[in-house]
């Protein structure tokens, strides 16, 4: 069997969603840290996560640029910028801001600050462990479910019931009229919120174009970070 995954970050740690690629069977998880993302059975052979990956040193990221000049205005700021390397440890918001203000010339939103304990995890799992760069790759789901809705923009913000609708009628027709259902049923709202759900069925969705060698990327030719790592957003 062969599977893949995509996940999204959630109050109890990691929502994953995996797919069995010839059977389109589903699973779904939460998992406390990032590693089990592809460690935990199924174990998948390309990931599609919803969080930087590739951090700049210096100033935002082209890729975080490109992404939302995809979406409609009032959806561009669903693409926040991802934070530079060098705020990566900080621990205190006053403290990351001015550091990302000396270097960059911008502080960090809070939305950023909160995010941090989940970019350092894949960050220090892709600097340990190397041959996972090559199996987990960046997606924001907000370009994927406008990919997938054919360059579409969505109406709807999708925590109102319209926004819900707008992305349900997508992953109904792609993975069946059930998968929603199925996952919600697993856990609790205090544990995985409904839009959690929705983003990691979108990164799934792009794990499987990518996959399939069907998934484009931000920039076309992406900057590559001082470690490395590419910073590119797939859809």
């Amino acid at each position: 069997m062969i599977w893949i995954a995509g996940a999204d970050g959630c109050k109890k740690g990691w929502f994953r969603i995996s797919m069995e690629i010839r059977t389109a069977q589903l699973r779904f998880d939460c998992l406390e840290n990032a590693e089990e993302l592809l460690t935990r059975s199924p174990t998948p052979i390309i990931l599609g996560l919803d969080m930087p990956i590739g951090l700049s040193s210096l100033k935002p990221r082209v890729c975080d640029k490109k992404a939302r000049e995809c979406l409609d205005p009032a959806k561009k700021s669903s693409v926040f910028p991802a934070p530079i390397r060098p705020i990566l440890l900080e621990k205190e918001y006053t403290e990351a801001c001015a550091i990302s203000k000396k270097i960059s010339d911008r502080k960090i939103s809070k939305q950023t600050f909160y995010l941090l304990p989940k970019i350092r995890q894949v960050d220090s799992l892709l600097q340990k462990t190397k041959k996972y760069r090559e199996k987990i790759i960046e997606v924001h789901p907000e370009v994927s479910f406008w990919a997938w809705a054919k360059k579409k923009h969505l109406k709807y913000n999708k925590k109102t019931p319209e926004g819900r609708l707008e992305r349900l009628k997508l992953i109904n027709d792609y993975f069946g009229n059930a998968s929603f259902k199925n996952a919600r049923n697993c856990f609790q709202k205090q544990e995985v919120a409904d839009d959690d759900i929705l983003d990691a069925f979108a990164t799934l969705w792009t794990a499987y174009r990518w996959q399939k060698k069907q998934a484009k990327i931000l920039p076309e030719i992406p900057e590559i970070d001082q470690t490395g790592l590419p910073m590119r957003i797939v859809f």
